[in-house]
């Protein structure tokens, strides 16, 4: 019982210095599942290696002692999530909304609104300042 012990405060020791998870390693973990659910309908081995690799880097992400790369890395990654999410928010109004036209800035990402048919006019962001035109 006391070796069983002693092993499992190890791990506690050396999982309290590490990185653990974040944003990027859920998204890994469930993009891993997805994969593994889908290979089950595939006859070849791919989506399985794949599986595995996209693992081996949830792995070492989740015991990286590097806790700024990794953060940095996090960071990185939630910018593009943001960025795509925007856009894709941007479309969807812009199909639904008929009063007005939505931009995503392209340096902060922030969701833009203005009215339609003002042919081409020049967009300040209200978030970072930075002018881009466009057709309304």
């Amino acid at each position: 019982m006391k070796r069983r012990n002693r092993l499992i405060e190890q791990i506690q020791y050396r999982l309290r210095r590490s990185y653990g998870m974040d944003r990027l390693n859920t998204h890994l973990l469930v993009l891993m599942i997805v994969i593994l659910v889908l290979g089950l309908f595939v006859k070849n081995s791919i989506p399985a290696l794949l599986a595995f690799v996209i693992f081996g880097i949830f792995v070492y992400r989740f015991i990286s002692r590097n806790i700024t790369k990794r953060s940095i890395e996090n960071r990185k990654y939630q910018d593009i999530n943001r960025y795509i999410t925007r856009q894709f928010k941007a479309i969807r109004n812009n199909v639904t909304n008929k009063e007005y036209k939505y931009f995503v800035c392209k340096r902060c990402f922030q969701l833009v609104r203005v009215p339609k048919g003002k042919g081409e006019i020049v967009i300040h962001c209200p978030h970072c300042k930075q002018e881009f035109s466009a057709k309304s």
